[in-house]
Formats: structure tokens, sequence, C-alpha cells
């Protein structure tokens, strides 16, 4: 049911938060959950209509996973994110998905990724997912309301231009294949900075 798809996926958007050092809290909580709340330093390498979608599931090998939040660490774009088909379980509870996230961004006290996550089915649908894990480079992306998924139909202005590699392969190597044909400057900085060596995480 679309409807109830819908309202399920916004009422938990944007609700997940990261501090930014590796703890999760819900919207809404108590101050005090947020007392180590820091401000983060992001970066933006892609234009305002742009995205790159990183289609993942918890199925998917945990060092598939961190792989990815250690290139959207080293990134730190907003407009670069993991999304995921639905809730881990079930909506009607939050914690095994923010312990799935736990996981892949702060498994240890000495590892702490900033990564950004979305719950969105639409998104799925939109660029006709079948398979994870997906990268998807998107320009042209504007929607009418921007509060709204970006992947509704109903919500989406024009028509994008998108780009998919399939297969568990590095951020790096899909940006480079998607950028074969989509020929952007703006994805050749981003697979410049993540070939740039690491020298730890703020």
């Amino acid at each position: 049911n679309s409807q109830k798809m819908l309202k399920e996926v916004e009422g938990w958007k944007g609700r997940i938060k990261s501090d930014g050092n590796g703890n999760f809290y819900v919207d809404k909580a108590p101050a005090s959950d947020r007392e180590n709340t820091k401000k983060i330093s992001t970066k933006r390498y892609l234009a305002d209509d742009e995205r790159i979608y990183i289609f993942i599931s918890s199925s998917l090998p945990m060092k598939a996973l961190t792989n990815y939040a250690d290139s959207l660490d080293k990134l730190r774009d907003p407009r670069i994110a993991m999304i995921l088909r639905g809730c881990v379980e079930s909506c009607s509870k939050i914690k095994p998905t923010v312990q799935f996230m736990k996981a892949i961004i702060n498994p240890s006290e000495d590892v702490k990724r900033l990564a950004e996550f979305q719950i969105d089915p639409f998104l799925y649908r939109h660029y006709k997912i079948s398979q994870v894990p997906a990268i998807v480079f998107a320009r042209g992306v504007s929607t009418i309301n921007p509060e709204l998924s970006e992947g509704l139909q109903s919500n989406i202005q024009k028509t994008t231009e998108s780009y998919v590699v399939y297969g568990d392969v590095s951020l790096e190597y899909a940006i480079e294949k998607i950028n074969a044909k989509a020929s952007s400057q703006r994805l050749n900085a981003i697979v410049k900075q993540l070939r740039k060596g690491y020298y730890g995480r703020q």
C-alpha cells in the first residue's frame, strides 16, 4: 500500500541522527542524549541537484558496508548517502536499525565514521533498483517539497539523468565507471579524494 509506505517512510525520515562521534539517537530525544554533539565539517563535491545513492541492505557483508562508510567519511558530502529500502526487521521498532547503523559507523571506541543513511523505498522504486549493492549517480534532482522523498513520483519536478553500477565494487570504481559516461569534473574530484591516503578520522 503506497499510502501506508509513504506514512511510514516520512515518519522516520530524518529522525535517526548521528552526533559525528559514532553515536545515534532518534530526533526529539532528551538533550542529555546529545550532550557530546559537535559541529561536523561537511564538504560539497556535488552540485545542489546532484546525488550519489548507495543502495544497501542488512544482508550485505559487513566488510562491504564499512568500506562504503569509510568512503563516505572521507567525502563528508551530505548529498552522498547509503539507502536502505526499509527498517531492519520492522519500522515499528527502530532499535534494530540503529544497531545495524552503529555496527557500520561505530563498531568500537576507536572507529567513528561519519556517513549519511536514509530509509527510502521510493528511491528504490524510482531508480528501478533490482539488487544490492547498487550505486546511482543522479543529476537534475528537483523536488516540489524538500521534506518529502526524492523518489516519490508526485514530488519530482523533472526527470533526472541517472547512471547505475551494480555489484560489490568500491565507490571509487563505481564512480570511475559512471564517469566514463557522465563526464563530470565533480565526479573526478570525488575519485581524486577517495584515492588519497587516509590519516585518521575526526
